[in-house]
């Protein structure tokens, strides 16, 4: 009997040491950017893609990455107001399709308006 209160004592010493149970890691949080090559601007701006380190040269590409991105994260675009002309995503239907394929592969797509 004594013998059992010291393996319940030790057991329930032990299980407070560990503590609460890890949580899980919280999906990452991306944002995205664009860039234009230099070289471009004065004739017929390129532009691509940024999120982090990583640059895509078009919405294909883009859409291919986002497959690869953890469930449950989540894409901010904020365009900004300044333009120049030719930016990728400024029409509301590029938009909408790819919020569709980020919900598709469950990506949270958060769009700030510009102003």
């Amino acid at each position: 009997m004594k013998l059992i209160r010291i393996l319940v004592a030790s057991a329930t010493l032990l299980a407070a040491q560990a503590g609460p149970p890890a949580e899980s890691p919280r999906p990452p949080d991306f944002k995205m950017s664009i860039a234009c090559f230099s070289d471009t601007v004065a004739t017929k701006p390129e532009w691509i893609f940024v999120i982090g380190g990583t640059a895509f040269r078009s919405l294909e590409a883009l859409k291919d990455g986002i497959t690869h991105f953890p469930k449950g994260s989540t894409l901010t675009w904020a365009p900004g107001c300044c333009r120049i002309g030719g930016e990728p995503l400024s029409q509301e239907a590029d938009l909408k399709a790819l919020e569709a394929h980020c919900a598709a592969h469950g990506i949270r797509f958060i769009v700030v308006p510009s102003g």
